[in-house]
């Protein structure tokens, strides 16, 4: 049952422009939308997720401003105030002569985030997270006892940090308010080390290009558009040009990308029955074979990755 404190709201003809996992963005109007969870989704969740995004608010991210909770039939959703017009991936499809800007902005952004600190025990630690995310393969998708050490090898040898991740960052995500750019979608914002969210950027763009129906639904981008949006973001991100050294990180982030890949099933729920052969017979061997190797030849692999100037 719904508290009576909760305002009712209808959503009935409003205009789709997003959606995720967890639920799906509407416009409300020029000033604001609303964002829909799933009906698995518990009010304590989404108080915990409008708490979350009034905390990165706070502390200089720029981002949407959390109103009420209100009840949408047997669901719950969060009302943000609307400042910007459009996602950066809408834009660069309707006109792509912004991809250079916005790569650069998107760069400047990611390094916005991972270069603030928030207190202890604010926000959810990616590697809490992790753990939990490992456990749950181990019991409820039957993964094996090599894959499980993997992976909780990998977690520890990623050197700890306090810094904001958004865990999803792509152009469905980043909204355009006049000259600024400002995160949307924080269902997952937690701390961790920077290295971790690169590789979700990194899965979000170059192997998410590999499905484009999948991309268009979550980016709005074709993958040539994605993959060049990606290495803008990083050649900002490292202030530099150097192809080389780029392929360098990326070769590291791989390893992590398909980290975050093998444990989907557990990230997102249930999944349907195709996706978990492939992240059982494809992802999980690949993330194995990589990480065996790596490991052996790079002991401080994760050192060093991100940029100086980040001082994590």
């Amino acid at each position: 049952m719904f508290g009576d404190e909760l305002q009712s709201f209808s959503i009935d003809g409003l205009e789709k422009i997003g959606g995720g996992g967890m639920g799906t963005v509407y416009r409300i109007n020029d000033e604001q939308i609303i964002k829909v969870y799933n009906q698995d989704v518990t009010l304590s969740e989404i108080e915990k997720k409008k708490q979350y995004a009034r905390e990165i608010f706070v502390r200089g991210i720029p981002t949407m401003i959390s109103f009420e909770i209100v009840a949408v039939g047997n669901q719950y959703g969060i009302i943000f105030e609307l400042l910007g017009s459009n996602t950066v991936g809408r834009t660069l499809r309707n006109d792509p002569s912004f991809t250079m800007d916005y790569g650069r902005k998107m760069g400047e952004l990611l390094k916005k985030l991972h270069s603030t600190e928030m207190p202890e025990n604010t926000l959810p630690r990616i590697k809490d997270r992790f753990s939990e995310w490992i456990s749950i393969m181990e019991r409820d998708y039957h993964t094996g006892p090599r894959i499980v050490r993997a992976m909780r090898q990998v977690l520890e040898a990623v050197p700890e940090a306090n810094r904001v991740l958004h865990c999803d960052f792509h152009e469905g995500n980043v909204m355009i308010s006049g000259d600024e750019l400002l995160v949307i979608d924080i269902d997952e914002v937690c701390v961790g080390n920077p290295i971790f969210d690169l590789a979700f950027c990194y899965g979000n763009h170059d192997l998410l290009a590999l499905s484009p129906k999948l991309l268009e639904k979550s980016a709005g981008i074709d993958p040539k558009a994605s993959r060049q949006m990606r290495r803008l973001i990083m050649m900002e991100y490292y202030h530099t040009d150097d192809i080389r050294r780029l392929k360098k990180i990326d070769r590291t982030l791989l390893i992590l990308t398909l980290f975050t890949f093998a444990l989907s099933p557990a990230r997102v729920g249930d999944s349907e029955y195709a996706a978990r052969r492939i992240v059982r017979y494809i992802i999980h061997p690949a993330f194995y074979i990589m990480w065996s190797a790596y490991r052996l030849l790079h002991k401080d692999m994760f050192s060093g990755i991100l940029p100086e100037d980040l001082n994590v």
